[in-house]
């Protein structure tokens, strides 16, 4: 059975909105007996290339039912909230 990973995708280390990060992915993984070091290229080969393709969906839920209606294995990896303390522009000059 496939294995793959569903998860929200983080927001952008470059900008401070979270655009698309409301959505979920659904990602299969390669498993290590098909995986290699490639000498040439520095870089670690797979025989297949499924795990190049995205799948995304607007819920948790849609993504869980296509992960069983695919029979694939999956495993549900959760994103942590950041807690946003409101600071004000003069707390920067007080001591």
């Amino acid at each position: 059975m496939k294995k793959v990973y569903i998860y929200q995708q983080a927001k952008s280390a470059m900008q401070s909105g979270k655009k698309n990060s409301d959505f979920w992915l659904v990602v299969p993984v390669c498993d290590e007996q098909q995986r290699w070091p490639d000498a040439i290229m520095s870089w670690v080969s797979c025989q297949g290339t499924e795990s190049q393709n995205r799948y995304r969906f607007t819920s948790q839920e849609m993504a869980v039912k296509f992960a069983q209606n695919s029979g694939f294995d999956y495993q549900i990896i959760t994103k942590k909230n950041k807690k946003i303390t409101p600071k004000s522009y003069a707390s920067n000059f007080t001591q």
